[in-house]
């Protein structure tokens, strides 16, 4: 009886910096580590830097980061009243289920209700000082109410985790809460509809973010986002504080895609249709929802998208949309981006089951490097036809 017991409560060590996934098995074992990806045959575990491949009849149970913290998010975004104390009963539920930034982040939510609240300043590591809540920093830390102005560029930015992104802000405090709190909403609508068909791996590396309140600051584009592959940073831009700007959404695809393997670098081989289509899908599906938690609608469409592919004059099909390169969109490029956008709503919305599992395996190819007309052409060549009639109907009508 003894020696059952042992067993029972045996967890395997592992080396690593992350081990708050238990993968409980049916010897009684636990591997500690995080899950990085659960198909139905299969549970993939990266134990320190290595990714251990368990099959699923020997699973008792999962306990993921990953789930843990939607629960948290799927009841933040059903709060109809925002109050301090619900928010704090959401830190707590987070600390409990070891989601320190998430945790983090709420307090900050609760403390924005609450500026003067001492166990919110305490719980965050402020300290009080001749009467007032100081940010811990030199100097004997910044006056919370001061802080704004003094983080208000880069150089002296605040600095922020959520549990799969960090952030360096010159935005207000709040705002910056709330971008977190929206990438990581993103983040989970993200890999609940793409992770278990395109078996990719969850971000345990955080994703940099630079966020910025000054235009003049913002480096590159007009946009106001872009994520470089190079540097592996999504930047980001507020041109208006309380605005949440669509293209938050469309250069957070690109991060998401590019860490997923564990690399900024890979979302660079997407055929260039792709790489415009799924960002413009996927910015097109957030419903405005209050700050800090939007709303998802798989089936929301982009009403510009839908009307520059109802209006063009060339009806580019299927083939010429897949082989289009960066070049092709320096003429009628509008119009292109937009019917490649149509092609894929097309594909994911109004497909059948199996045309659809086609459509991930080509979209595991294209993340390979192979998103070739020939790729595509080979998952979809008995359906060509009908899908270019049931594509060219949809993008003439929008429905």
């Amino acid at each position: 009886m003894l020696a059952a017991l042992l067993t029972m409560l045996v967890v395997i060590p592992v080396p690593g910096r992350d081990q708050r996934d238990v993968v409980e098995l049916q010897n009684g074992r636990s591997i500690r580590g995080r899950v990085v990806l659960e198909l139905d045959d299969v549970v993939y575990v990266r134990v320190g830097s290595r990714e251990r491949k368990i099959p699923r009849a020997k699973v008792k149970s999962i306990s993921s980061v990953f789930h843990r913290q939607w629960q948290v998010l799927e009841q933040f975004q059903r709060l109809q009243t925002l109050t301090a104390k619900a928010l704090l009963a959401l830190a707590d539920q987070s600390h409990e289920a070891e989601l320190e930034h998430t945790e983090s982040l709420l307090c900050w939510r609760a403390l924005q209700l609450t500026p003067g609240d001492a166990t919110i300043n305490t719980r965050l590591g402020h300290k009080l000082y001749r009467g007032e809540w100081r940010v811990p920093g030199a100097g004997g830390g910044l006056p919370l109410a001061r802080a704004d102005q003094v983080r208000s560029t880069q150089d002296k930015p605040w600095e922020l985790r959520s549990e799969h992104f960090q952030v360096k802000s010159s935005c207000p405090l709040f705002v910056t809460v709330d971008v977190l709190l929206d990438l990581e909403f993103f983040y989970q609508h993200f890999f609940r509809m793409w992770q278990k068909p395109l078996e990719l791996r969850e971000v345990i590396d955080p994703i940099a973010v630079s966020l910025y309140r000054d235009r003049a600051e913002f480096p590159g584009f007009a946009r106001s986002s872009w994520f470089d592959p190079n540097r592996n940073v999504l930047y980001l831009w507020r041109p208006k504080p309380l605005e949440r700007p669509w293209e938050q959404f469309y250069s957070a695809t690109l991060a998401v895609l590019g860490n997923s393997g564990g690399h900024g670098t890979r979302h660079r081989r997407l055929p260039h249709w792709l790489a415009l289509a799924w960002p413009d899908y996927m910015s097109s599906i957030v419903r405005d929802g209050a700050p800090g938690r939007p709303a998802f609608d798989p089936g929301r469409t982009s009403d510009w998208h839908i009307e520059q592919a109802k209006g063009s004059r060339t009806k580019y099909g299927i083939e010429q949309i897949v082989r289009l390169t960066r070049d092709d969109y320096s003429v009628d490029g509008d119009v292109k981006t937009a019917r490649g956008y149509v092609l894929l709503y097309y594909l994911i919305r109004k497909t059948t089951e199996q045309q659809r599992e086609r459509l991930y395996a080509y979209l595991r190819g294209a993340l390979s490097g192979k998103g070739q007309f020939r790729t595509f052409r080979k998952f979809f060549k008995a359906d060509l036809e009908t899908l270019e009639a049931g594509f060219q109907k949809f993008a003439s009508l929008g429905k």
